[in-house]
């Protein structure tokens, strides 16, 4: 079905990133995307959601959760900040039988207008640098209360400024390796529940 086309879509992208040698001389700034949050409703509450069977998407939150889809779910959520900062994310997730779930999720972020300024503290031009992150998903329950779920996620960072140093040898782009994220899910009754979410493990030289 379509739904597994797309998840299968999203690990090949994922996975060709591995052999991708790509060099940059400027950092990524991956943690700003998922600091922003995503989700309408979980963006009102402060990015909260890993143990939230309901929080979407749950690729992002908790891989764990997707183990408690019971349908096809989608999210779409849009978002504008002060400092002309404004993001977005996209989520689709699907049961698979009766105790297995897939998803994925797609965050985006950008600055809409960033000063770029030297060292002589003169602005030198005007940046919209954007990130993106990307996350494939699978959980799986154990009982009908605890769930365990993994997924991959692939960032991708442009930082918009090397045009602005002629003096300089700057890379603006850099795709982060291919990350593992590990989720644990426990409903202990229907007020209560935990999770533990172990995010961003890489197995790569950087």
């Amino acid at each position: 079905n379509k739904m597994k086309r797309l998840f299968v879509l999203f690990f090949l992208m994922a996975c060709a990133s591995v052999f991708a040698d790509k060099k940059a001389a400027l950092g990524g700034m991956d943690g700003f995307v998922e600091r922003m949050a995503t989700g309408g409703r979980e963006l009102g509450r402060g990015n909260i959601g890993a143990a939230d069977t309901s929080a979407m998407p749950s690729a992002y939150f908790n891989p764990a959760l997707l183990a408690f889809r019971s349908n096809v779910g989608y999210a779409l959520a849009a978002e504008k900040r002060d400092l002309d900062r404004a993001g977005g994310s996209l989520g689709i997730e699907s049961s698979v039988g009766k105790r297995m779930g897939i998803g994925a999720a797609v965050l985006y972020r950008t600055d809409l207008d960033f000063e770029v300024i030297n060292s002589d503290d003169e602005t030198v031009g005007s940046a919209q640098p954007y990130f993106t992150t990307t996350y494939i998903g699978v959980g799986y329950r154990l009982t009908r209360k605890d769930g365990i779920g993994f997924s991959l996620a692939m960032s991708y960072d442009n930082l918009d400024i090397s045009g602005d140093y002629e003096d300089a040898d700057l890379v603006d782009s850099y795709q982060s390796p291919v990350v593992l994220n590990l989720g644990w899910h426990r409903e202990w009754n229907e007020h209560w529940s935990t999770a533990v979410v172990i995010r961003n493990l890489s197995f790569s030289k950087n």
